[in-house]
Parts: structure tokens; C-alpha cells; sequence
């Protein structure tokens, strides 16, 4: 009776050293998958940043060209304009 009752025990021991591996196996690969998980993170927020950076030269690019363009396009508008003009003329003359 005293050997059933130690190799009872003896076998709880070895499950109990079973369960204790496996979860230190589970702890390990739950912090290599934190790990990640936060280079991930990182990964998406830098590239938020980046997004917007780049969303605010494209508006700044777009803002000096307009204002680097505009005394060379003016005399253009003008010209456009007085065309208009004419073209509003023309079709106020009375018709025959």
C-alpha cells in the first residue's frame, strides 16, 4: 500500500514539473509575441508620422507654387479675361 501511495505521488510530481515547463514554454513565447506585437506598434505609428509629414509637403509645395506662379500666370488671366469680355459683347450686339 505504501509503494501505490508513493508512485501516486511520484506521478503528480511529474505532471506538476510538466504543467511548470509548459507554462514556461507559454511565458516565453507570450513575450516573443508582446515582443512583436510592439515593433509592430512602433512600426504603425511611425508610419502614421510619415503619412502626415508627407501630406503636409505636398500641401506646402502646392501652396509656394501657386504663389511663385501667380505673377507668371496673371498676365495670362488677363488676357482671358478681356477675351471674355469681347465674346459678352458680341453676344449683347442686337441680332438681324
Amino acid at each position: 500500500m505504501f509503494q501505490s501511495i508513493f508512485r501516486k505521488k511520484l506521478r503528480e510530481m511529474e505532471t506538476n514539473d510538466d504543467i511548470k515547463n509548459l507554462l514556461a514554454k507559454n511565458l516565453e513565447s507570450t513575450e516573443k509575441a508582446l515582443g512583436i506585437l510592439r515593433k509592430i506598434h512602433r512600426a504603425m505609428l511611425w508610419q502614421r508620422i510619415f503619412a502626415f509629414a508627407k501630406w503636409v509637403v505636398i500641401a506646402a509645395l502646392v501652396v509656394v507654387g501657386f504663389l511663385q506662379l501667380q505673377p507668371l500666370i496673371r498676365p495670362f488671366l488677363d488676357n482671358y479675361q478681356n477675351i471674355l469680355k469681347i465674346f459678352e459683347q458680341i453676344n449683347t450686339l442686337p441680332k438681324k
